[in-house]
C-alpha cells in the first residue's frame, strides 16, 4: 500500500490524513486527534492558524471584539466578545494589564485617573490626578487619604501642616511646621477653632484669669498664672494705674497701699514713716544719724540718738558738756 500525506496541521497520522499523532508548530493535540490552533490563534479562512489580539486567550477573529476567552491572571474580563482590563488595571497594549497608581480607582495610564476611589477622600482634579481632600493627606501607599491634625487644613503628614485656617485664630510656623494659636488664644485640645485667653493674658494654657504664660503689657504673671499690675500701680477698669509715692503696692485706688517702701509701714492702709525717717513729701527720707527721730528736714531732729550719747538742743542733738 503507498503512504498517504497527512492533514496539513497533523506533524504524524494514523489510519487516516486527519487522524493526528502528532502536531506540526503552532497546534496542540485534541483528546479526539485534531490539531487545533494554540490559544492565542485562530484557524482563518486559508485554514492557517492566525495570532488572536493581544487581548484574547482564544478567539474566533483577529479583531479585539473577537475573543472568546479571557487570562484572568491578565487581569482581563471577557465582555461583548472583548476582554477588557479589571478595574484598577489599563491597557498598555500588552498582554497583561497594568495596575493604576494607588491613587485610582480606573485610570487611562500609570498617570492619569478616569475615577477616584469611592470613600477615600479624593478628588479628580483636571490633570487626571486624585488628590486628597483639605484635611487630609496622602502617605503614598494607602488609597484611602490619611486624616490630618484637627489643628491643619492641609497637610503632608499627620502632625505637618501646609495651611492654617485664620479663622479659627491659627497662624502657620514654617519653622516648626505647625499650626499653633495666635497671641490671646489657647488650643483646648478638643476644638479646631483657638479659644480666647482671659483679657490679662498674652499667652495662656486656659481661658481662666489664672491661665496666663505671659502678659499683656505692663502686667506680668505671678506663680499662681495670674496676670497683676507690677509694683506701683493698680488695676482699675482692665489698666494698671500710677500707686501713690508712698506705697510699694496698692489696690482699687492709688492711696490704698497694701505694702510700703522702705523706712515706712503700712496702717490702716497708708504708709507712715518707720523711727529714723521723716515725711518728704509722699516719700520717707532718712534722718540725720544723730536724730533718733526728725521732722522736715534729715537734721530738724525731734529726739536724739541715744546709742551716740548726744542731747537734744533746739533742733540738734549735740555732745554732753565734757564730751565731745
Amino acid at each position: 500500500m503507498a503512504c498517504q500525506a497527512c492533514s496539513g496541521s497533523c506533524f504524524t497520522c494514523s489510519n487516516s490524513a486527519t487522524y493526528c499523532t502528532s502536531c506540526t508548530p503552532g497546534y496542540y493535540l485534541s483528546a479526539n486527534n485534531l490539531c487545533l490552533c494554540n490559544n492565542g490563534s485562530f484557524l482563518n479562512s486559508t485554514n492557517q492558524c492566525q495570532s488572536c489580539d493581544y487581548s484574547c486567550l482564544t478567539c474566533t477573529g483577529i479583531s479585539s471584539s473577537s475573543c472568546l476567552t479571557c487570562s484572568s491572571s491578565a487581569h482581563r474580563n471577557l465582555s461583548s466578545g472583548s476582554c477588557s482590563c479589571l478595574a484598577g488595571y489599563y491597557d498598555n497594549l500588552t498582554v497583561v494589564c497594568q495596575s493604576c497608581p494607588y491613587s485610582c480607582a480606573s485610570c487611562i495610564n500609570s498617570t492619569n485617573c478616569i475615577t477616584c476611589p469611592i470613600n477615600a477622600y479624593r478628588t479628580l482634579q483636571t490633570n487626571g490626578s486624585c488628590i486628597c481632600l483639605s484635611g487630609y493627606y496622602d502617605d503614598g501607599v494607602q488609597a484611602v487619604c490619611q486624616l490630618c491634625d484637627r489643628t491643619c487644613v492641609t497637610c503632608t503628614t499627620f502632625s505637618q501642616c501646609q495651611t492654617c485656617n485664620a479663622s479659627y485664630f491659627r497662624t502657620w510656623d514654617s519653622v516648626k511646621l505647625q499650626c499653633p494659636c495666635n497671641s490671646n488664644y489657647f488650643d483646648d485640645g478638643v476644638h479646631y477653632s483657638c479659644q480666647p485667653c482671659h483679657y490679662s493674658c498674652l499667652t495662656c494654657s486656659t481661658g481662666l484669669s489664672n491661665g496666663c504664660l505671659t502678659c499683656q503689657s505692663p502686667k506680668v504673671p505671678n506663680v499662681t498664672g495670674y496676670c497683676v499690675c507690677p509694683n506701683g500701680t493698680y488695676e482699675y477698669s482692665m489698666t494698671c494705674n500710677t500707686c501713690d509715692l508712698q506705697c510699694l503696692t496698692c489696690t482699687g485706688l492709688a492711696n490704698n497701699c497694701t505694702s510700703c517702701n522702705i523706712g515706712s509701714y503700712l496702717s490702716n492702709n497708708q504708709c507712715l514713716c518707720s523711727s529714723g525717717y521723716y515725711t518728704n513729701g509722699l516719700l520717707c527720707s532718712v534722718c540725720d544719724s544723730s536724730c533718733q527721730a526728725c521732722s522736715g528736714s534729715a537734721n530738724y531732729c525731734l529726739s536724739c540718738n541715744l546709742t551716740r550719747g548726744s542731747v537734744l538742743s533746739g533742733s540738734s542733738c549735740i555732745c554732753p558738756t565734757n564730751t565731745y
